[in-house]
């Protein structure tokens, strides 16, 4: 278990940094939650998992396995949003993100 949540915040933390940072416009108390949330608990998580893991259990094969939920997760709330308009995350807003990339270039 430990393992998959490396794996899932390693995630987060990556997509947040190169993807999403940028669109959020959050400001006050949940800029500060999100600063939390998506630049100081991964690397916490991660500093903790290299540090105090046997990894002698763990097997690079099984990242394929734990990537299956986050997938899944990422395809049901895309289909959901599109279908009733009810996006939980404003970047699975397929129709908007769509819109606004075709107004940039």
């Amino acid at each position: 278990v430990k393992g998959a949540l490396a794996v899932y915040i390693t995630l987060i933390f990556f997509s947040y940094e190169f993807i999403l940072g940028g669109l959020s416009g959050l400001k006050g108390s949940e800029f500060i939650l999100s600063l939390i949330w998506h630049y100081i608990i991964p690397p916490a998580l991660i500093l903790d998992y290299l540090l105090y893991t046997k990894k002698k259990s763990i097997k690079f094969s099984h990242i394929g396995y734990w990537m299956i939920y986050p997938l899944c997760y990422s395809i049901f709330l895309s289909i959901n949003g599109f279908i009733y308009h009810n996006n939980i995350y404003s970047f699975q807003n397929v129709e908007q993100l769509v819109l606004t990339r075709v107004l940039i270039y």
